[in-house]
């Protein structure tokens, strides 16, 4: 390219100090006062790092210092591109920030073309980044933390009055050493400058900012970027937004159409959320509920500045590790309940070997058999120790996990179903104070996957022969160590099917015209259908009812049914269960052998 002399650009000064208000720049300025770039000792070409609308950046050698540096120059030198692209230099030299690309100097090469010299970056893109973190989830936090480092340093742009107005994945590189820099301030202008003082007017289509009507980037400006209307603090902010929401569900140019048409133009209305969003792609409620407010149409509903927007990144970040840490907590836990677990049936599985051994040798007979037995039982005891310890070394894991996030999920459902199993252990074995703490305890954090359990209730169906028989159903309580029935009203004619039932144990007094009362048994576990279907049967074994006149006078008829067996309270009695019976008569008085041999 052939040389030519610097150029001398006239402007109106707007860069001088950031801190200057409108009055204050109005009165201060020179009316076509002289710039006279000085020269840069770097050559006036290198390999192309980047290119876009205005200019491109192509890597030099600085002799004087020995160091690689990037420089932009630009694609033609208006008056008006000029003066936009010192204030560029000038605006981002003052911004000093880790996060905003530091500028070496500002002058002419040798070609006589304007150049920025700045610090030379290798790294990625943000959008590159954000495709990486496709079908990841476990990067979300990784890549918000890069925002929140880019949305600093925008933050500490709006604090010196500076608006950036080209905030986009493109714009943010992180580096090879995990560093984060917003780049491209040619679009950058002073908050309370009039809209003349800006470069001719600019827009860009998707990845490219390009000559146009308005300045920005078409998908990441706000509505009032977008109808060329005066812009602040919060036209950044909404572009963040943009970005946060690309992070969470991928590039905007992937949106559904109703989003996009939203997100590009309109924004969110005031009564607008992004909930159905979360759902869809299982995300945070909160981490949405922050790009929401950032998104909103009206500029006075979002953050008031990027400092706002990452103090709730922030936030949420912080939970998010916290939540990180305990979910941490509760696979160590869930490992020891699993520990417990496997330790108990190894247990029980030696009790019932060592049973079944002693049970061969009378009590009084020495044999070896007995020392092998008793080895058992102690090896049995020995595990539930190890299980106790590791339930015990669970719980405590679990409490350090709601310490960090008291709201945390997963947590309160591994204890709601370890006091689920140890209420329904309690149960099995009778102990009905253990078991009423366990249900409790269930109560306290079940989130509605145990609703039903809770409820306890079950049901019950029942047929006679004939139908058309009138149930009269009580409840047994105890009053003065005896189960008492209590009224409850008829259940109606039979058949009855799946009638709803609370947990206990209940009396059915069946009636119907000629035929004898008959009492029918009915006990009614946590969930449990009570059915009447016999062992290896298909459907209800019907209740025969008998003729009034077949009934022996002082005899009480029992139909066929199930009963509960067992009593855990009884010496060497077997565990509670349900054993069919076929009807049979019982006599209200003593039957002697005589009778009953007849």
């Amino acid at each position: 390219m052939p040389s030519k002399s610097p150029p001398t650009i006239t402007f109106e000064r707007t860069a001088d100090a950031l801190t200057l208000t409108y009055d204050d720049l109005d009165a201060d300025r020179v009316e076509g006062e002289p710039f006279a770039p000085p020269p840069l000792h770097l050559p006036a070409s290198g390999p192309i790092l980047g290119t876009g609308g205005m200019g491109e950046v192509f890597r030099a050698w600085d002799p004087v210092l020995r160091r690689p540096v990037a420089v932009k120059v630009l694609h033609d030198d208006s008056p008006r591109r000029l003066a936009r692209f010192v204030t560029e230099a000038q605006i981002t030299a003052q911004l000093e920030h880790p996060a905003i690309v530091p500028v070496h100097a500002l002058g002419h090469l040798p070609d006589g073309r304007l150049a920025i010299a700045m610090k030379e970056v290798h790294g990625r893109t943000l959008r590159a980044v954000i495709q990486e973190r496709a079908g990841r989830p476990e990067r979300l936090r990784h890549v918000v933390e890069l925002l929140r480092r880019a949305a600093e340093a925008v933050a500490h742009a709006h604090a010196r009055g500076v608006v950036h107005r080209d905030l986009k994945p493109d714009n943010i590189m992180v580096g090879d050493f995990g560093e984060v820099l917003v780049l491209d301030w040619g679009l950058a202008r002073i908050e309370g400058l009039r809209e003349g003082h800006d470069d001719a007017p600019t827009t860009t289509n998707t990845d490219h900012t390009v000559v146009g009507a308005v300045l920005g980037t078409r998908g990441y400006m706000s509505p009032e970027q977008s109808a060329g209307r005066p812009v602040d603090a919060r036209t950044d902010v909404y572009a963040l937004g943009v970005i946060l929401l690309e992070i969470a569900i991928g590039d905007h140019r992937d949106w559904p159409g109703e989003l996009l048409d939203t997100v590009s133009g309109r924004g969110l209305a005031a009564d607008q959320t992004l909930k159905a969003l979360a759902q869809d792609h299982a995300l945070h409620s909160e981490l949405v509920a922050i790009a929401a407010r950032a998104l909103r149409a009206d500029p006075d509903e979002r953050h008031p500045d990027a400092g706002a927007f990452v103090a709730d990144l922030s936030a949420w970040l912080e939970g998010s590790r916290r939540r990180e840490r305990a979910l941490g907590l509760v696979a160590e836990a869930e490992a020891r309940f699993q520990h417990q677990v496997s330790r108990l049936a190894a247990a029980a599985a030696l009790r019932r070997e060592a049973a079944e051994l002693l049970a061969t040798v009378p009590p009084w007979k020495a044999d070896p058999a007995k020392e092998r037995g008793w080895s058992m039982e102690d090896r049995a005891r020995d595990l539930e120790a190890e299980a106790d310890q590791a339930e015990l070394e669970a719980l405590d894991l679990l409490a350090s996990a709601l310490n960090h996030d008291p709201d945390l999920a997963e947590a309160h459902a591994l204890l709601a179903t370890h006091h689920r199993r140890a209420c329904e252990a309690a149960e099995a074995r009778g102990d009905t104070r253990a078991a009423r703490r366990h249900e409790a305890l269930v109560a306290i954090h079940d989130r509605g996957e145990h609703a039903e359990w809770l409820d306890g209730s079950g049901l019950l169906t029942l047929v006679t022969d004939p139908p058309g028989a009138t149930v009269a159903l009580f409840r047994l309580v105890e009053r003065a160590r005896r189960l008492v029935p209590e009224p409850i009203g008829d259940l109606g004619p039979t058949p009855i099917d799946g009638h709803r039932l609370p947990r206990g144990r209940y009396l059915g007094r069946i009636t119907a015209p000629g035929y004898a009362p008959a009492v029918y048994p009915v006990a009614i576990g946590r969930g449990e259908h009570w059915d009447g279907v016999p062992p290896a049967g298909d459907h209800p074994h019907p209740i025969r009812l008998l003729r009034q006149d077949r009934l022996p006078p002082g005899t009480c008829y029992v139909p066929a049914g199930w009963f509960l067996a067992g009593d855990p309270t009884a010496f060497k009695s077997h565990r509670p269960q349900r054993v069919w019976l076929d009807g049979f008569l019982a006599r209200e008085t003593c039957v002697t052998v005589a009778e009953y041999l007849e």
